[in-house]
């Protein structure tokens, strides 16, 4: 009797568990599905000629918000007296007010500047250098073109233009590259370069540049 009653008991859990389990069993999946390939990440790099101008905004050395797109808009001197040509932008990075070919280069463009806006273009200097910086430096040098502060680096990134700890006290930089943007947003001229010694940026072959696009001198 106590043989017979301890199978049925015993058969009785095994039904009992079965009848527990066998709903858990059916709600798992056949098989794992397959991991889902993490998100790519687009790669920046740095624009060419015929491709879209990333658009920004930053701060000038006033402390002043300045959209890229926006200086588009705005109407330009054109290549004769008294006309309004399509604003031209010649965007313009360099790497501190520390170093001494950057200050060759921005000389030069200053030099030239009445040549530039009388072809319609307009110059935007962009460092990662802070705006009270920019300013002091902007004003005791005599700049008179726009200066943008990208003090954290985003625009130069974006630009693929990053060199990090390449600066003063190891500070992050960018490296000196100059892009002519039409009234499109539209790259026509790009130089860049990570040669840090010698000038680098010569107004003439710009303004050779300008000549082939259409944007010539006032007579």
């Amino acid at each position: 009797m106590s043989r017979s009653r301890s199978r049925r008991v015993s058969a009785g859990v095994l039904v009992t568990l079965l009848a527990v389990l066998t709903p858990t069993w059916a709600q798992l999946p056949r098989s794992m599905p397959a991991p889902r390939p993490a998100p790519a990440v687009e790669e920046k790099h740095t624009p060419q000629v015929g491709e879209k101008a990333p658009d920004f905004s930053l701060p000038d050395q006033y402390g002043l918000p300045v959209t890229l797109s926006e200086q588009w808009k705005a109407p330009a001197p054109g290549p004769q007296e008294g006309e309004i040509a399509e604003p031209w932008v010649l965007l313009v990075f360099y790497r501190g007010y520390w170093c001494p070919h950057c200050n060759a280069d921005l000389r030069a463009l200053q030099n030239h500047l009445g040549d530039f806006t009388g072809r319609g273009v307009q110059i935007i200097a962009v460092s990662t250098d802070p705006i009270a910086v920019t300013r002091k430096h902007s004003q005791d040098q005599g700049y008179a073109f726009t200066f943008l502060s990208d003090m954290n680096a985003e625009v130069s990134r974006e630009y693929a233009l990053l060199r990090e700890g390449e600066g003063l006290r190891r500070h992050d930089v960018a490296r000196p590259a100059q892009f002519l943007i039409d009234s499109n947003g539209i790259v026509r001229w790009v130089s860049a370069t990570d040669d840090h010694s010698g000038d680098r940026l010569r107004p003439d072959e710009l303004f050779q540049a300008l000549d082939r696009l259409g944007r010539t001198s006032p007579p």
